[in-house]
C-alpha cells in the first residue's frame, strides 16, 4: 500500500484541492517519511480491517493525515464551513472552533483547530497508542510478526491487574477490554451535530468532566469550555485554587497553546517544542519570556495536556452519554 498518495487522494476526495489542506498534509507526510513511520500506519489499517467489532482509533495526535484514514477522531482543522455536495471547506476565523460558528443553511460545522506544530517539531516521534480487545491478542502478533521486531509485556491496568502491551516502533497496543469499553466506547465517531453536541455543551451535562471548584463557571462558547477543561486537567506542583490563580486566559493551557506562545516569543520551532514538553511534564526549564507572571505560571505547572486530549474528553463523554 502506497500510504502518502492513499492520504493524498483521501484529502482531494474530502476537500477538493484546497491549499491549507494540500500543505497541511504534505508537511505531515514529509514527516512521517523521514521518520519511517508509514509501515507502523500501515500495520495499524490492517488491524482495523481485521478489527470489526470496536473503533480503532491511536489516542488523539492532532494529525490531519490519520484523520483522514479514520484512525484518529478529531478533526484538527481550524473552525470552518463544509459543503458535503461540492466537497468545500470554507474557513471562517470569526471563531476558533466550528462548534461555536453559527449555523449556515447547507452547510456542516467543523474543526476543533488543532496545530500540527508542536508534535512535528519534537525531537521524540509521535506516539500511537491504540487499545484492543483480549482476545484479538494473539491474531494482532500474527499479523504483526513478520513485519515488525514486537516487544511484549505486562504493565500494569487501572482495573482488574495487569494487561499485554505489544510495541514496535513508535506504536504501542495495550490488551484491555474495560479501558476499550471506557476509553473510545463502540458508541464514538467522527460524525458530530453541531447542534446535539452544543447542547450536551451548555445545558449541564459537559460539566460532569470538570473538577469541582470549576462547576460553577457559565461558558458561553466551547473555547470557553475547552480552557476550562483544560485548568481543570492541569497539575501543578503545589495545590492553587486554579479558578483564581490560573483562569486568566492569557496563561496557555495546553501544550499547542505554550507553543505558540514560546514562539511568539521569538524561540525557534524546534526549541519551542522541547520547552514546551519540559513545562508539560514537571521539568520547569528557564523560559525566556516578556512576562514574569507567565514565567511564574510555567514554573508552577507540573502537567500539561495536549489540545487533543482535551477535546477527546468532551468527545468521548458525549458519545458515551448519547
Amino acid at each position: 500500500m502506497n500510504i502518502k498518495e492513499t492520504i493524498r487522494k483521501k484529502a482531494v476526495k474530502a476537500y477538493s484541492e484546497n491549499d491549507y489542506v494540500k500543505e497541511r498534509v504534505e508537511k505531515e507526510l514529509d514527516y512521517f517519511e523521514k521518520g519511517e513511520r508509514f509501515g507502523e500506519i500501515e500495520s495499524l489499517l490492517k488491524i482495523k480491517e481485521k478489527v470489526d467489532d470496536q473503533n480503532v482509533y491511536v489516542f488523539p495526535t492532532g494529525m490531519l493525515s490519520l484523520y483522514l484514514l479514520d484512525l484518529d477522531f478529531i478533526n484538527p482543522l481550524p473552525a470552518h464551513y463544509y459543503d458535503p455536495e461540492k466537497k468545500q471547506i470554507l474557513f471562517d476565523n470569526s471563531a476558533l472552533y466550528g462548534v461555536d460558528l453559527p449555523e449556515r443553511e447547507g452547510l456542516e460545522r467543523d474543526g476543533f483547530n488543532i496545530s500540527e506544530e508542536y508534535s512535528l517539531n519534537l525531537k521524540k516521534p509521535i506516539h500511537f497508542e491504540l487499545y484492543l480487545y483480549e482476545k484479538y491478542s494473539d491474531d494482532i502478533k500474527e499479523l504483526l510478526k513478520n513485519s515488525f521486531d514486537i516487544a511484549i509485556k505486562s504493565e500494569e491496568a487501572e482495573r482488574d491487574g495487569y494487561k499485554e502491551k505489544i510495541t514496535y516502533g513508535a506504536t504501542g497496543i495495550i490488551f484491555d477490554d474495560s479501558y476499550v469499553d471506557g476509553f473510545f466506547g463502540k458508541n464514538l465517531c467522527r460524525d458530530i451535530d453541531s447542534v446535539d453536541f452544543s447542547r450536551y455543551l451548555f445545558e449541564g451535562s459537559a460539566k460532569d468532566l470538570l473538577e469541582n471548584e470549576l462547576k460553577s463557571e457559565r461558558p458561553k462558547t466551547f473555547k470557553e469550555m475547552e480552557e476550562l477543561l483544560a485548568l481543570s486537567k492541569l497539575s501543578a506542583r503545589e495545590w492553587v485554587d486554579k479558578l483564581t490563580q490560573f483562569k486568566d486566559s492569557k496563561l496557555p493551557k495546553t501544550r499547542e497553546d505554550i507553543f505558540e506562545y514560546l514562539r511568539n516569543e521569538g524561540h525557534s520551532a524546534e526549541d519551542a517544542a522541547e520547552i514546551t514538553r519540559q513545562i508539560s511534564i514537571g521539568k520547569n526549564p528557564d523560559v525566556r519570556t516578556s512576562d514574569e507572571g507567565i514565567k511564574e505560571y510555567f514554573e508552577q505547572l507540573q502537567y500539561v495536556w495536549t489540545k487533543g486530549a482535551v477535546v477527546s474528553f468532551f468527545l468521548r463523554d458525549y458519545f458515551a452519554k448519547r
